[in-house]
């Protein structure tokens, strides 16, 4: 039961048009009951409710739905209470109130979509009754968007009147106005719920549904928050804005910290003055020092850093006016255990402090794996580079755009060219008189078809022949170049000479044989020797021709001297008789 009165006495007009009220609409309209002390006033209203609610045609649950949802828009709780115990009383359960109530109000333009959709479902406006649910549902929602936007034109009026007809729509804006009447005295309402029927109604209510309480608490927030003046709402949200930067702050540090802390390389944050603020795990597990260990930068340098272990405070003073990040170099640090490692320090500000002092990181990155393999790879390097300086042939070796990548020193002594005039070029532009030589042609074959080539090579420059053997490599290709210029020229000498002496071979002046002087075996003699013993070519080809016994057997000691001194002095000419073939001697 609700109670607004004062404590004065209520006339008995007065009280005879609240019980009517409470027997036709189940609780007093809040316009009727708050004017009992003026029974004029209160007849007149409570004829007005009468007119635009109590006997207004349309369904019961639509009316009280409405007015349900018009509570939610007012600033005092009494009204959302009144309409769920009404609802309740009219067959809802408290679940369904609740459902009903959490579906947010549809935005205007919303309203208007679903009202062009769904009116073709209802093409007979003569009966409410046979109004599809979804078209009465966006109804409801359009009523309410007219009562509480009424300052402000809406777009979907007119397609309401279409829909629902003049009648309908009239009967709906008399339940509108009334819906706004009661809203006007419910903002203008104490504390309306006291103890009393109504009030336990609702609370057995919110036992089997507590969203309830949970949905008009938001709408009340809602309604504080438009009801705010501009000021207050930029304020607020200053604050909010300063709440998300001051959280975002909050997490921006997290993760900074995480990163240090988790970071793959050594990282130590200290203060200007040279205090430790953090040391993250790869500096600990490496060095083997700890922050207790390591409370400011001085105890780190004289404890752990070989190289400029005198670095003070006037160092860290010195750091105070730079913001770009510092690069320190390699230098040697002690771990705790004794062992001699190689850092690369690099230092960067981090800004400052709320007490004033500049805050800064320093990075190291563990190099001494990288300066023993770099090591290693340069005494191979330098070891892999005499070997091949050593060799007599010239080595070279060029990439798959034909850049001299490598040359030893005797391919610089074969092209007398020093090797920084050409390692690192390309080969046309180091070489480009070699481009129309067959050699170009035999070094492209060799990169594009991935072909082994082996040619001889007249540079023409040089006026010297050159042996080249070319091998493809996953670079490009390998270089064996030798000059033969010298063996070129024996051999030229030697066709020469061998073109003379068959000249005098061929002139049979005189007979010349070529034999095995151990068994005396003729391999080949000329014609002029074929007359002197009577043998044929083909005996001698067939080896029946033997210098030793075509010798006379007393006159044989006679070979035996120019035997012995053949390859080892100057021969002797002698006289000597031979047999011929048919037996007779010729001298």
């Amino acid at each position: 039961m609700l109670d607004f009165t004062s404590g004065a006495v209520i006339p008995a007009e007065s009280l005879s048009i609240i019980e009517e009220a409470r027997r036709l609409c189940g609780i007093a309209p809040l316009s009727v009951v708050q004017l009992a002390h003026d029974p004029d006033s209160m007849r007149a209203a409570w004829a007005t409710a009468r007119h635009c609610f109590v006997d207004n045609p349309l369904p019961r649950l639509f009316k009280e739905r409405f007015l349900a949802l018009m509570a939610l828009n007012c600033s005092r709780p009494e009204a959302v209470a009144m309409r769920c115990c009404i609802l309740n009383r009219l067959g809802m359960t408290p679940k369904q109130i609740a459902q009903f109530l959490e579906e947010p109000l549809a935005q205007e333009r919303l309203i208007h979509e679903k009202l062009a959709e769904t009116r073709s479902t209802w093409p007979d406006n003569s009966d409410w009754s046979t109004m599809p649910p979804n078209l009465e549902k966006w109804i409801l929602h359009a009523a309410v968007r007219i009562v509480i936007r009424r300052d402000r034109p809406c777009a979907y009026r007119e397609l309401l009147r279409d829909i629902l007809g003049e009648r309908y729509h009239s009967l709906l804006m008399l339940l509108a106005s009334h819906g706004a009447t009661q809203r006007v005295w419910l903002e203008s309402l104490g504390d309306a719920i006291s103890s009393g029927p109504m009030r336990a109604e609702y609370e057995n209510i919110l036992k089997q549904a507590p969203e309830i309480a949970q949905v008009w608490e938001k709408a009340a927030a809602r309604i504080t928050r438009r009801r705010m003046s501009k000021r207050e709402q930029k304020l607020l949200a200053e604050i909010s804005r300063q709440d998300r930067i001051r959280e975002a702050l909050r997490q921006s540090e997290r993760r900074f910290r995480g990163i240090v802390k988790n970071a793959a390389f050594p990282l130590m944050v200290y203060t200007g003055d040279g205090k430790v603020v953090m040391l993250n795990r790869a500096w600990v597990e490496l060095s083997g020092w700890s922050k207790k260990e390591i409370p400011d930068v001085q105890t780190w340098m004289r404890k752990a850093q070989v190289d400029r272990a005198d670095w003070s405070c006037q160092d860290l003073e010195a750091l105070l006016g730079w913001d770009e990040p510092i690069d320190e170099g390699e230098q040697r640090i002690r771990t705790r255990n004794g062992e001699i490692r190689r850092w690369n320090f690099t230092t960067v500000a981090l800004g400052m402090l709320p007490d004033g002092r500049r805050v800064f990181m320093r990075m190291a990155v563990d190099v001494t794996d990288r300066r023993e393999l770099e090591d290693a790879l340069w005494f191979a390097n330098r070891r892999m580079n005499s070997i091949l300086d050593a060799i007599a042939d010239g080595f070279v070796v060029l990439d798959r755009e034909m850049t001299f990548i490598y040359a030893s020193e005797k391919l610089s002594n074969l092209f007398r060219i020093p090797r920084e005039h050409f390692v690192g070029r390309q080969l046309p532009e180091a070489f480009p008189f070699l481009t129309p030589t067959p050699l170009f042609a035999a070094i492209k074959r060799c990169l594009q078809e991935r072909t082994c080539e082996h040619m001889e090579h007249y540079s023409s420059r040089l006026d010297t022949y050159f042996d080249v053997h070319l091998y493809p490599t996953e670079e490009g290709l390998a270089g064996i170049v030798r000059d033969i210029g010298d063996r070129k020229r024996i051999e030229r000498n030697l066709r020469a000479s061998e073109r003379r002496f068959r000249s005098l071979f061929d002139s049979n002046m005189l007979g010349i044989i070529f034999a095995n002087r151990f068994t005396g075996e003729v391999l080949d003699c000329n014609e002029a020797m074929l007359k002197i013993t009577g043998y044929t070519r083909e005996e001698v080809q067939r080896g029946e021709m033997n210098w030793i016994k075509m010798t006379s057997p007393e006159e044989r000691p006679l070979d035996v001297p120019a035997v012995h001194a053949v390859g080892n002095g100057p021969l002797v000419p002698y006289h000597k008789h031979y047999i011929h073939k048919d037996g007779h001697r010729v001298p």
